[in-house]
């Protein structure tokens, strides 16, 4: 039996209801534009802390990493 393949999106940016509304969110349209059958994917999201675990890091075949509104040099207040 073939191994599937993994990849993961790192979503760095919070979903907005249009998003929610529309295509479940930005995962369900990455899903839509890149996944192929039989592909295993998983969700990270980043922008809330939530990383993969080192030992996840290399299960993975490849990455999505998106964009963010954000910047380091921003000033927040």
């Amino acid at each position: 039996m073939e191994e599937k393949r993994r990849f993961a999106v790192l979503l760095c940016a919070d979903d907005s209801e249009y998003m929610k509304e529309t295509y479940g969110g930005y995962f369900g349209v990455f899903l839509d534009l890149l996944a192929e059958e039989g592909e295993l994917w998983d969700l990270y999201r980043v922008a809330d802390s939530d990383f993969p675990a080192d030992g996840r890091l290399s299960l993975c075949d490849g990455f999505v990493v998106t964009d963010s509104c954000n910047d380091a040099h921003g000033d927040d207040d």
